[in-house]
C-alpha cells in the first residue's frame, strides 16, 4: 500500500471516530472533494493542509499522520520554513485557479491568527502560483504584503525572496526603476544569508541582470553574468548551471554580442536534463533557444524546430503566460520569415485579450506589429506606431528597447519626413 493510501485511509477512520462529515472536516480551508480525494488517496496533502486537518480533528500532524514524535534531527525553524517556502508542490498544478482560491483561504486565516510560519508558506506559494496565472496585479499585491508582513525582518532570506519576486514582477509590469532597485538590494544581500550559492542566488541575478539589459546598463550587465556563473558552479547542480548560461545568452544576444550569447546557448544545450526536471524548465530552455536564435540571426530552420517544441510544451502545461510567451515568438518568427501578413494576424491575436498581457510584452508584441506593418508596405503607420511606442519604452525605463526603435524609425523615416525625434522631446 503507498504512502497516499495509507494517510488516505488513516484520515477517514479519524474522521468518522470524531463523527465529521468530509463538509465539516474541509471547513473554510479546503472542500469536501478535496478531502473525498485524500480519503482515496488521489491527492497529497501538504503541510498547510495537515495542519488544518489536524486542528479539526484535535490532535497533533505527528498523531495525524501516525508517527512517533521525535527530537532527533529536527530542523531549526528557520530551515524548516526554508524548505516549506522553496519545496515544490504538484497538486496545486491540477487546477491552478482551485490552488490559488485555496491558498488565499489560508493565507488570510493565517494573517488574522498570526501564524507566521503558514502566512509566508501559503503566500508564496500562491505569489508563484499567480505568476504562473500571469496575474501579475494580484501577485505584485500579494507581494507587497507579504513584505509587510512584521515578522518578515527575522527571516532575511525570506524578505530577499520577496523582494526578487516583487522585481520580476515590476520588471514584466514595466516599472524598470522601482525593479531596479529591488533586484539590486537582494542581489547585494542575498550572500550573507542561506539562500546563497543556491538555485534562488541564480534566479536572483538572472532577473537583475534582465533589468540592467533593458536599461542598456552594458558593463554592469556583463559584472552580474560573471558572477551568475560563478555561483551556479558553485552549487555543482546540472540544473542550475544550464539555467544560468540560459539567462547569460539571453541577455548577451539582446545587448548584441552573438557569438558569446550562441556559445552560452549551446553550453546550455549540453547541460544534462534529468528525466524528472519539472516540464517548465524544458519549455523555458525552447523558448530562450528560440529568442536567442531570432536575436542573432540564426539559421529559420533551427528557430523552427525550437519554436516547435515549445509550442507542444505549452500545449501540455495549458497556462495562459506560457502560451501568450510562446505565440509572441511565434510572431517574431513569422516577421524574420519575411511572412509580414501571418504575423499581423498573430499579434492581433496575441492583443485581442491585453488584460492577460504583461506591459513589457505588449508593447514588445506592438513594436512586432509595427514592423510586419512596415513590411507589408504600410511605412507611415509603422513609423507613426512605433514613434508612439518609442516613447513609451523611454517612460519606462526600457532604454535597449527605445533605442531599437527608434533605429527602426530612421530607417523607415522617408527623406522629407520630420525628424526623428517629435518637436520639444528630450
Amino acid at each position: 500500500m503507498d504512502r497516499r493510501t495509507e494517510f488516505g485511509r488513516r484520515l477517514r477512520t479519524l474522521r468518522e471516530s470524531k463523527g465529521l462529515t468530509q463538509r465539516e472536516l474541509a471547513g473554510d480551508f479546503v472542500t469536501p472533494s478535496y478531502v473525498s480525494r485524500l480519503e482515496a488517496g488521489r491527492r497529497r496533502a501538504t503541510q498547510d493542509v495537515l495542519r488544518n486537518l489536524a486542528t479539526a480533528l484535535d490532535m497533533t500532524v505527528s498523531d495525524l499522520l501516525g508517527e512517533p514524535p521525535t527530537d532527533a534531527g529536527t530542523p531549526s525553524p528557520d530551515t524548516s520554513l526554508l524548505q516549506e517556502v522553496l519545496s515544490p508542490h504538484p497538486e496545486d498544478a491540477e487546477d491552478y485557479a482551485a490552488a490559488s482560491a485555496a491558498l488565499a483561504v489560508t493565507w488570510r486565516a493565517a494573517r488574522a491568527a498570526g501564524d507566521f510560519h503558514l502566512a509566508a508558506t501559503s503566500g508564496m506559494r500562491r505569489q508563484r502560483i499567480l505568476a504562473a496565472l500571469d496575474d501579475g496585479t494580484a501577485r505584485v499585491e500579494l507581494l507587497d504584503e507579504l513584505a509587510a508582513l512584521p515578522q518578515i525582518g527575522r527571516h532575511p532570506w525570506l524578505h530577499i525572496m520577496v523582494e526578487a519576486n516583487r522585481a520580476a514582477e515590476l520588471l514584466a509590469c514595466g516599472d524598470l526603476r522601482r525593479a531596479r532597485e529591488l533586484a539590486t538590494a537582494a542581489a547585494e544581500r542575498i550572500g550573507d544569508t542561506m539562500l546563497a550559492h543556491t538555485a534562488t542566488h541564480v534566479e536572483v541575478l538572472a532577473v537583475l541582470i534582465a533589468i540592467l539589459v533593458e536599461q542598456l546598463e552594458t558593463e554592469p550587465a556583463r559584472t552580474a553574468i560573471d558572477r551568475l556563473l560563478r555561483v551556479a558552479q558553485s552549487t555543482g547542480r546540472s540544473a542550475v548551471i544550464g539555467r544560468a548560461h540560459e539567462a547569460a545568452a539571453l541577455a548577451l544576444a539582446r545587448m548584441g554580442f552573438p557569438e558569446q550569447a550562441r556559445d552560452h546557448l549551446d553550453r546550455a544545450h549540453r547541460t544534462p536534463m534529468l528525466p524528472t526536471h519539472p516540464l517548465h524548465e524544458w519549455i523555458r530552455l525552447c523558448r530562450t533557444s528560440t529568442s536567442v536564435l531570432l536575436d542573432t540571426g540564426g539559421d529559420l530552420a533551427d528557430v523552427g524546430n525550437w519554436l516547435q517544441n515549445a509550442e507542444t510544451a505549452a500545449r501540455l502545461v495549458a497556462l495562459p503566460v506560457e502560451r501568450r510567451r510562446v505565440l509572441l515568438l511565434r510572431a517574431r518568427y513569422e516577421l524574420a520569415a519575411g511572412l509580414s501578413a501571418r504575423c499581423l494576424r498573430t499579434t492581433d491575436l496575441i492583443l485581442s485579450d491585453p488584460g492577460g498581457l504583461a506591459h513589457l510584452d505588449k508593447v514588445r508584441t506592438r513594436v512586432t506589429r509595427a514592423r510586419a506593418l512596415a513590411l507589408a508596405g504600410q511605412r507611415a503607420e509603422a513609423v507613426r506606431d512605433l514613434r508612439e511606442l518609442a516613447l513609451l519604452a523611454e517612460d519606462l525605463h526600457s532604454y535597449r528597447m527605445a533605442v531599437q526603435i527608434w533605429r527602426d524609425i530612421d530607417h523607415l523615416r522617408a527623406p522629407d519626413e520630420p525628424a526623428r525625434r517629435p518637436e520639444g522631446e528630450p
